[in-house]
């Protein structure tokens, strides 16, 4: 099946006017490991299967070997600015590159881990060149439409149970005071836009009522948080959120519990 992908080159230096660039030629060129051998890209299952396609040889010639090291040491991918450097990349039914060349370079180029990325988000520092897989980012779009469209169905579910979407918001600390119910309902859409994964673990959290009711007291100051530790009064009830949870959850702390519970229901009078 054919998969196109282009290898594209970045600015490093972003202070320069891009237009110095233009037309200009920069080489994804070998690469070698400590032994002094051509870094390949390819398995030793790839070389044996490919390489005699390219070379013209079988991979029972004594010479295999040595032509293959050869073939990589000398290869150059030249890139032009601004002219994405296309490769085929897919494979038949059988398993087989439909362009063996293309395939080989595209496993080079990736090889060169000094200067080549498999994506543009990756393609910072001294990395000059990235892999645009056109595929990759539709399913990556897809599956992010997909979690949010799970998301938002999480959040329909909840417009009946005003109690538990607001201890929702409280974990995602989003400030619900002074907000009335449509503003509740703009905001829970904007997390959901930015991060939909993280309202549905939310939302499926066993722990979420006790975290709601932790940001609420620390909201109240009714617990005191100092760096990462959670304290009431001098009492310390976790050095960490979590640790605080499990505290608060703990039966033999449920003194400790109820009385943060009556000082928070005055503080909401």
């Amino acid at each position: 099946m054919s998969k196109k992908i282009f290898i594209k080159r970045r600015v490093v230096n972003s202070n320069i006017n891009t237009s110095v660039y233009n037309g200009t030629v920069t080489s994804i060129g070998a690469t070698f490991d400590r032994s002094g051998k051509t870094n390949t890209g390819l398995t030793y299952e790839e070389e044996k299967k490919i390489m005699p396609r390219i070379l013209g040889l079988t991979k029972e010639n004594t010479e295999f070997d040595r032509k293959v090291q050869e073939y990589f040491t000398n290869l150059t991918i030249r890139v032009v600015w601004e002219e994405p450097y296309p490769l085929e990349i897919g494979v038949d039914k059988d398993g087989d590159p439909i362009n063996p060349t293309d395939y080989v370079k595209y496993k080079f180029a990736l090889a060169n881990t000094q200067e080549v990325v498999a994506t543009k988000a990756e393609a910072t520092g001294n990395k000059r060149f990235y892999i645009e897989d056109p595929n990759k980012e539709i399913d990556a779009k897809y599956d992010l439409l997909k979690i949010k469209k799970e998301a938002f169905k999480e959040f329909y579910k909840l417009q009946d149970n005003a109690e538990k979407l607001n201890m929702i918001m409280s974990v995602l600390g989003i400030d619900i005071r002074n907000l009335n119910e449509k503003e509740k309902d703009l905001k829970i859409e904007d997390y959901i836009n930015e991060n939909p994964q993280r309202f549905i673990d939310v939302v499926s959290d066993k722990n979420l009522e006790v975290k709601s009711f932790i940001e609420n007291c620390i909201t109240a100051q009714v617990i005191t948080k100092i760096g990462n530790t959670y304290l009431d009064g001098d009492i310390e009830l976790g050095k960490s959120f979590d640790e605080a949870v499990m505290f608060l959850k703990d039966k033999k702390n449920s003194d400790v519990f109820v009385k943060l519970k009556a000082r928070l229901e005055t503080f909401k009078k």
